[in-house]
């Protein structure tokens, strides 16, 4: 009632330890994990049965049978990207929002109830809890582009009807205003935006050359063309087929058909062999040209498949699926592929994987131009699984022999084919490139909660909220590691997400590669081949690779040096490595080397405390104490030798540490600035003794306010901007979505 919402909160201080993806993490199982707890296995089950459940009613209202209902519910589940990312919380409300909302558009242009454009809404509305931001750009632009092809292929009654569709997902977006108005305060608080963009690139000729010259930038546009050419040239008649298919021929010599790499790949893939066996397994003896449109449009979900266009996590899935399971997708899309023609829904489901395709390249230029955006993630390709799981569906309506013995045995040969292992994509080593190795199936715990050996060592610290270690394993353990930081609510020096808080990343890669600030250097997502960003706007890179500046902004993690340990009051150091630490015990100032279990651990004993007053800091030097990366300071009781240019400190003590509040109490002989070493952000501000305070940066990337003489209370709030607004906004909306839907539930568009 306080809007106060501890369960997400960025923002605790430089380093908090939570996974932020652009992401608010209340989802349906925040309630769940409230009162019963962090059960992810039970919420995992939760998921597995809702996907299942949920694909296996959309395939129902397509007017399926209850049997391959069930085999393309499995078919959907056991895709490598599905089976996958269900683990992750942030997709499968999307999943399965997806599947509802392809259902529901169907349904909308079938039959105009009405019911349906609001249950678009609502689906799009429900998808967006706890999920990733570009998911949304991802899935407003292929629903705005699918509506309207849907148009042309299901001959609705009204042009207002597609127009109704994109109000419908307009509106959920604005239902969810207080979670847009909290990511896109976040983004824009990262300085992720720092690319040149503006509305007013509409009318630039460098957007639109980019554009077109970017459809050469891979095989697909031409293998779709070519594709398009025999296609057309078999079905149509005698006059015009001819000059068609001579022109694909035409065109296939020109772009060198032969040398396509995927061909190479496609001979040798369980995928051909599976469509080999159905095309041979059609009852009838269909005619040459029967066979070759199958075929033609079979290439285009064989090239995905055979050279998949996403990252090294969607080449890799796609890679290590069972040999079995693939040949099981390529039978049965071979066969939807044969009823492409016959089927509208069929048709639609075909060229929606089109439009995925082109947004993989076309939608990043689009985004980087027009709104700053960095990128449409490459391996969200579930929209492209679910489409060809609906061809597959459509290919169980192929009559071929042994069809109703096999239809019985497939679900059972589904699961059969993922080696006795439901998941398979829990691979034993990490994705290449990858940077979240989430699963692991050699892990003696579950990577979701914690890891006991890790927390009886937090426990043995004696740890308070506001301490802080640091785990040198957490780029090759995360996020186990920083999950059992968080749940036992101590810091952790390192910060991994998309939307980390720009100063503190600032001050990292300044210790960490040498960039400053003002080198305002920016890089593009390592997910797109260098010809994709070439075609993007141009960043200052100071020679540095794109793929270190984009792994710059996602891992935040300090390197292992004194001067910025100290400064960000590291306590700790630990490692299952044994090898880390005997190095480091000078460098460093280690003291109490121990090893407990799997980890050694070790103190830092030279540190600064969490929160202390500066006294010497005037108008001469109130500039460098702001923007200084790397002050010489010293505590009153250590002072040694302090330079001309030095800081003198005196620790302050801490009242009250929580997420979204802040106690200190200072004292002061003479005044000067009360540094907390958490990150300088504009959602927190102060009070001391009650009264408005104006927070400052100090060394860059931490808070400070200015105290007078004597004993304070300064108090630090989080408040994000707008946050009142937008959540009375949302609750406005959906009051009235509501209202509309029950109103409008048994009405049709008039004719």
């Amino acid at each position: 009632m306080n809007f106060e919402f501890p369960v997400w909160n960025p923002y605790w201080g430089a380093g908090h330890e939570a996974v932020i993806w652009s992401t608010v993490t209340i989802d349906p199982y925040t309630i769940l994990e409230l009162i019963i707890g962090p059960r992810y296995g039970y919420y995992h089950l939760i998921q597995c049965m809702a996907l299942v459940m949920a694909g296996y009613y959309v395939f129902r209202k397509l007017k399926f049978d209850p049997w391959p209902a069930a085999v393309s519910s499995l078919l959907f589940f056991m895709s490598p990207i599905v089976t996958y990312w269900y683990l992750h919380f942030i997709k499968t409300d999307l999943f399965i929002a997806h599947m509802f909302m392809f259902i529901f558009m169907v349904k909308w242009f079938e039959t105009g109830q009405y019911r349906y454009v609001f249950l678009i809404g609502w689906s799009f509305f429900l998808g967006m809890f706890g999920t990733k931001i570009e998911f949304w750009f991802f899935e407003v632009i292929f629903y705005i582009l699918l509506s309207t092809i849907a148009f042309f292929i299901m001959k609705p009654r009204k042009v207002s009807m597609v127009l109704m569709v994109w109000a419908s997902i307009l509106a959920a977006i604005l239902a969810q205003s207080w979670q847009i108005n909290l990511l896109l305060n976040a983004l824009t608080n990262s300085g992720r935006l720092s690319i040149p963009h503006g509305l007013h690139n509409l009318f630039s000729m460098e957007l639109y050359r980019n554009l077109y010259m970017s459809f050469g930038d891979t095989e697909l546009l031409p293998a779709v063309l070519i594709g398009i050419l025999f296609f057309t040239g078999l079905q149509a008649k005698p006059p015009f087929r001819w000059p068609l298919i001579l022109t694909g021929i035409i065109v296939s010599l020109l772009f060198r058909l032969w040398d396509f790499s995927f061909i190479r790949l496609f001979v040798h893939s369980p995928v051909m062999f599976g469509a080999l066996i159905a095309s041979i397994m059609i009852i009838r003896n269909p005619s040459r040209k029967y066979l070759l449109s199958a075929w033609i449009l079979f290439m285009l979900p064989a090239y995905y498949w055979c050279k998949p266009l996403g990252n090294d996590d969607a080449r890799y899935l796609l890679r290590i699926t069972p040999f079995l399971f693939q040949g099981i997708w390529g039978f049965l899309v071979w066969m939807g592929c044969t009823q492409v023609r016959r089927y509208r829904i069929a048709m639609l489901a075909y060229l929606s994987v089109l439009i995925v395709f082109i947004l993989q390249s076309q939608g990043q230029i689009i985004l980087s131009y027009l709104f700053g955006y960095l990128w449409i993630p490459g391996r969200d390709n579930y929209l492209i699984d679910f489409s060809f799981i609906v061809i597959a569906a459509f290919g169980t309506t192929t009559y071929f022999r042994f069809k109703p013995l096999i239809m019985r045995l497939a679900p059972f040969i589904i699961v059969f084919a993922a080696y006795n292992n439901l998941y398979y994509a829990a691979f034993p080593q990490p994705i290449p490139g990858y940077a979240n190795p989430l699963l692991n199936s050699k892990l003696p715990y579950d990577p979701f909660k914690e890891v006991p050996g890790l927390r009886d060592t937090i426990k043995k610290w004696n740890y308070l909220p506001y301490q802080r270690a640091i785990d040198t394993d957490i780029e090759n353990k995360l996020p186990q590691n920083q999950g059992t930081f968080l749940l036992e609510h101590a810091g952790n020096a390192t910060f991994y997400g998309s939307i980390s808080p720009a100063p503190y990343r600032e001050l990292i890669n300044f210790y960490r590669y040498g960039i400053k600030p003002e080198d305002k250097v920016a890089g593009y997502p390592s997910f797109y081949a260098e010809r994709t960003i070439s075609r993007l706007p141009k960043l200052n890179t100071k020679g540095l690779s794109n793929g270190l500046i984009y792994y710059s902004t996602v891992w935040v993690t300090p390197p292992l040096e004194l001067d910025l340990l100290r400064l960000l009051g590291v306590n700790h150091i630990i490692t299952r490595d044994d090898g880390v630490i005997p190095p480091l015990v000078e460098k460093l100032k280690l003291r109490n080397v121990t090893k407990a279990g799997e980890f050694n651990e070790a103190e830092l004993s030279d540190t600064l405390p969490r929160s202390f007053l500066v006294a010497n800091v005037n108008q001469e030097n109130l500039q460098d104490f702001k923007e200084n990366m790397k002050p010489h300071i010293e505590l009153e009781s250590d002072k040694t030798s302090l330079s001309s240019d030095g800081y003198m400190a005196r620790p302050a003590h801490f009242l009250k540490y929580e997420p979204e509040y802040v106690s200190i109490q200072a004292e002061s002989d003479s005044g000067g600035y009360l540094v907390l070493t958490d990150v300088f952000h504009p959602y927190w501000s102060a009070r001391i003794d009650g009264i408005a305070a104006e927070i400052i940066p100090a060394f860059h990337a931490f808070r400070a306010v200015k105290l007078s003489q004597g004993v304070h209370k300064v108090e630090f709030f989080c408040n994000v901007p707008y946050f009142k607004l937008t959540f009375l906004i949302s609750s406005v909306l959906i009051i009235i979505l509501l209202f509309g839907t029950f109103y409008f539930w048994q009405k049709r568009i008039p004719i």
